[in-house]
């Protein structure tokens, strides 16, 4: 007996995804080699990120962006199991960056889970992570769902 979640089972969600899971993870792996190579000053965080952190930051959001189009054009995912897709991903990736600032940048608990005392709870890397993640797949995902809905209503007008 095979579970499945809003239609489908855990290998459907992960079968078309994993090149860019796995891709995510290895641009992950070198931002925790380039955060050593690179000392961040605190103080003066976004001005000390150097760039290749920050464009490798738009390449793993761009993966996330192209494996949605791969699932809604060529795997027919629901708005549903998008949402779903959305949650996976912050699983993998949210908890990986995470534990990355966790181990690597040697925060404490108290500031993963609930940011600093004097900034909002939005900051706190964990929620950040996850919204930034799940609205990244539901806003895209929607999109190119609404996308496909046009394309298939212009065929049926033109036919």
């Amino acid at each position: 007996m095979k579970s499945a979640v809003f239609g489908r089972n855990f290998i459907d969600y992960l079968k078309p995804t994993w090149p860019y899971i796995l891709a995510v993870f290895l641009i992950g792996q070198i931002q925790i080699g380039a955060v050593f190579y690179f000392p961040i000053d605190i103080q003066n965080f976004f001005n000390s990120i150097p760039y290749f952190l920050r464009l490798s930051q738009l390449l793993w959001a761009i993966l996330i962006v192209i494996s949605l189009f791969v699932v809604v054009r060529k795997y027919d995912f629901t708005f549903k199991q998008i949402q779903f897709l959305g949650l996976l991903y912050f699983i993998v990736f949210g908890v990986l960056k995470v534990f990355v600032r966790a181990v690597f940048l040697r925060h404490d608990l108290y500031y993963l889970l609930l940011g600093h005392e004097s900034a909002p709870i939005i900051s706190a890397p964990f929620v950040e992570c996850f919204v930034y993640i799940f609205l990244i797949t539901i806003v895209v995902g929607w999109g190119f769902l609404k996308d496909k809905e046009i394309a298939v209503k212009k065929e049926k007008i033109n036919k």
